[in-house]
């Protein structure tokens, strides 16, 4: 390992935290992060596809407002609907709701996130257009695969 080396993971879901707090790998949160010099996704090969909507684009919105916050991500396109858990809204952690969107075809990725970005109340979106050096996952077939930027 190189001088000054200093690997971190950052888990993007409730479970997966409980998951390395229990193997006791190190982790540290984004807001805790100064600089990263290399970013590494690791998810399983469900996460990845050819041309977006194939599955919902997870849109995480503020509570207060959310109804306007809603007209302006369904102006620009999307169709959202909140995510329920039972019959109430899904709170993130964060004490936020998630609009899951449906996505018309043939949009940029890049211009749906700075578009996104771009919305009052918008506080995440699930594109991470260009945040990851490297893309690591697993197939069912136990193949690895490795995409790089």
């Amino acid at each position: 390992m190189n001088e000054g080396l200093s690997i971190k993971g950052v888990p993007t879901f409730v479970q997966t935290e409980e998951l390395v707090k229990e193997l006791g790998i190190p982790f540290t949160s984004f807001s805790e992060i100064e600089s990263i010099d290399i970013a590494i996704v690791v998810a399983d090969s469900s996460k990845r596809v050819e041309k977006l909507g194939a599955f919902r684009l997870p849109v995480e919105v503020i509570p207060f407002g959310y109804e306007m916050t809603e007209k302006h991500i369904r102006a620009i396109g999307l169709v959202p609907e909140i995510r329920l858990n039972r019959e109430n809204s899904f709170i993130t952690d964060n004490g936020n709701y998630i609009f899951d969107c449906r996505i018309p075809e043939h949009v940029q990725p890049e211009t749906l996130e700075r578009m996104l970005k771009m919305i009052r109340g918008v506080v995440e979106n699930g594109l991470f257009v260009g945040m990851a050096d490297l893309v690591i996952t697993l197939y069912q077939e136990k193949n690895v695969v490795m995409l790089r930027r």
